[in-house]
This record gives C-alpha cells, sequence and structure tokens, in this order.
C-alpha cells in the first residue's frame, strides 16, 4: 500500500518534472555553442584569479565599497560609480569580502555582458556571426583584464548593450514598455560612466 503511493507520487512528479527536464535540454542542445563559449569565457576569466596581486586601484575600490556601509558616505567622493559599489558591497555581503569573492562580481558581469552582447548580436544580424563575435570579445584581452578586476569599468558595456538590445527589441516589436526600460538604462549607463 506504501509502495503504491510512492509510486503514484513518483509518477506524478514526473509528469511535472518531466517536460521542464526536456525544454531546458532543448535551450541548452540550442545554444550549445553559446554555453561552450561562456564556460571559454569563465574559465580565462578565473584561471588563477586567486594569485593576481592587489592593485593599489583595487584597494581604493575595496576601501570605497566598505565605506558604503556608512549611508552618509554613500555620495561622497565618485558620485558616478556607487552602482558598482553598492552591487560589490551587496555581493560581499552574501559571499564574502575576499578579493577572489569581489572579483567573481567582475567575472559574473562580464559573463552576462556576454550572453547579453550574443542576444543583441543575434538580434541583428544572425546566430552565426553572433557566435563568432561573442567569441572575439570572450579573448579579448582587455575585456578578460578588465572582468578580473575589482573595478566599475565593467559594468558601464553591461548597462549599454542592455540598452541597445532593449532599445532594439522595442523598435522591432513596437513595445513602449522596452523604450522606458531602454531609457532608463541609458541614464544609468550615463551614471555610471565617469
Amino acid at each position: 500500500n506504501l509502495s503504491s503511493k510512492i509510486k503514484d507520487i513518483l509518477q506524478k512528479i514526473s509528469k511535472k518534472i518531466w517536460p521542464l527536464l526536456v525544454s531546458i535540454k532543448s535551450v541548452v542542445l540550442k545554444r550549445s555553442y553559446l554555453w561552450a563559449i561562456l564556460l571559454l569565457a569563465f574559465l580565462t576569466r578565473t584561471y588563477g584569479i586567486g594569485s593576481i596581486g592587489v592593485s593599489s586601484q583595487e584597494l581604493k575600490n575595496i576601501e570605497r565599497i566598505f565605506s558604503l556601509n556608512n549611508p552618509a558616505n554613500f555620495l561622497n567622493g565618485d558620485a558616478c560609480t556607487n552602482l558598482y559599489y553598492l552591487l560589490q558591497n551587496i555581493w560581499g555581503k552574501v559571499f564574502g569580502y575576499s578579493t577572489v569573492n569581489m572579483r567573481f562580481l567582475s567575472v559574473s558581469l562580464s559573463l552576462l555582458g556576454l550572453f547579453i552582447f550574443f542576444k543583441f548580436t543575434e538580434e541583428w544580424f544572425n546566430r552565426k556571426l553572433a557566435y563568432i563575435a561573442t567569441f572575439l570579445l570572450s579573448i579579448s584581452g582587455f575585456h578578460i583584464l578588465v572582468s578580473r578586476n575589482i573595478s566599475h569599468e565593467i559594468l558601464y558595456p553591461v548597462i549599454i548593450i542592455t540598452a541597445l538590445h532593449l532599445l532594439t527589441l522595442a523598435y522591432r516589436y513596437k513595445m513602449w514598455q522596452y523604450f522606458f526600460l531602454s531609457g532608463v538604462l541609458f541614464g544609468l549607463g550615463f551614471y555610471e560612466s565617469e
């Protein structure tokens, strides 16, 4: 009696989970080159990330991140970089304040930027060209260097490419919500840039 109930429960769960697993599998297989590019990007950005010394600029950034614990210090100094420092402060509270953990926010933002860059390029051109462009950006020395540092410079391209992608979607599909979000992101991008 108990085993039949367990079998019934497992059958109900498998009926609900199976379509989800099939859809996840199709998404992964459909974009397998993209996942390989993002994996390569992740590996190139995290290889030896703990053995890199801390630069004087990173020390200033870390000091600024810790100063945000006091709300009175939020607008002191570089007002334009506060968004990144606020994200870094939240990231540090969740994952810890080691230099490696703090660098992983930049790595995560760069991977997000690569994904959105792929979607933007695919929307304008085609998937094949989007793969090539994303691959070239993922192995770009400058992009790798910036994404391995505790620095706000990685956030600006992510915001701008996201705004451009939303603007493209708004124009192509005539959705005013995307126009609004794109404008908000462009404003954040100008706020974030120096």
